[in-house]
């Protein structure tokens, strides 16, 4: 008689779970991307600086073994190399959500510290969002310059088990949202943040910078290849 119980039970809850099974929900749905610029620097890339100085000429730009090199040995100073290719109205920008990936490293000699990154959502010089990368303390952070001058943090210095130390290659990539910002690394969302997409046209590339605040700073060499640009649909 028991058994016969419980096997009715069993009878029954199959029934519910399976009438309802369309029912349940099946999660949000995933957003498209698609591709609309790679390079891996196996060759030299048509719009990238290679074996060029900055116009201060205190930042190399150097493609050589599918590394591409930014050498920066100015002062608290960070230098990038734009994407050169994107969609939107004008060759190189973006109007709409879009994701920026790469392989990236930063090597240093000496006691210095330094980082590797993205400059992206850039509008223009005076207004843009700058992403580091410090495998030296294994930490990330975002800044926004506005009006040519820094606004507070979007994003203050945070550490991640994720990041692997200087020399190793690190997969990062931001994935820009209409209303917020992914931070993925290695693989794994390390943060989601309330930073929108501005409107018009932009840029974003990869940059390098020295915390070196001496005279004479020892250079910073940050490495980038497998660089991609995604659009990003619903």
């Amino acid at each position: 008689m028991r058994m016969n119980r419980i096997l009715y039970l069993l009878i029954v809850l199959s029934c519910i779970i399976g009438c309802h099974k369309s029912d349940l929900p099946t999660g949000p749905t995933a957003k498209t991307e698609t591709l609309v610029y790679y390079t891996n620097f196996s060759s030299v890339p048509s719009g990238w600086m290679n074996n060029q100085k900055s116009s201060d000429g205190k930042c190399s730009y150097v493609i050589s073994d599918s590394l591409y090199s930014v050498i920066d040995s100015n002062h608290a100073h960070w230098y990038s190399a734009n994407i050169p290719y994107g969609y939107g109205s004008f060759y190189g920008q973006i109007n709409g959500p879009y994701a920026i990936q790469a392989d990236m490293t930063t090597i240093i000699s000496g006691t210095t510290d330094g980082a590797c990154g993205f400059e992206f959502n850039r509008q223009d010089t005076l207004n843009k969002c700058l992403f580091y990368l410090d495998p030296f303390g294994s930490d990330y952070e975002i800044r926004r310059l506005q009006a040519g001058n820094y606004a507070a943090n979007p994003v203050s210095w945070t550490f991640s088990n994720k990041i692997k130390p200087s020399g190793q290659l690190n997969t990062v990539k931001l994935i820009q949202h209409a209303q917020s910002l992914d931070v993925v690394i290695n693989g794994s969302v390390v943060g989601s943040y309330s930073i929108g997409l501005p409107t018009g046209n932009l840029t974003t590339g990869v940059l390098s910078i020295s915390f070196d605040n001496t005279t004479n700073p020892i250079a910073v060499t940050s490495l980038f290849t497998n660089v991609y640009l995604f659009s990003e649909g619903q």
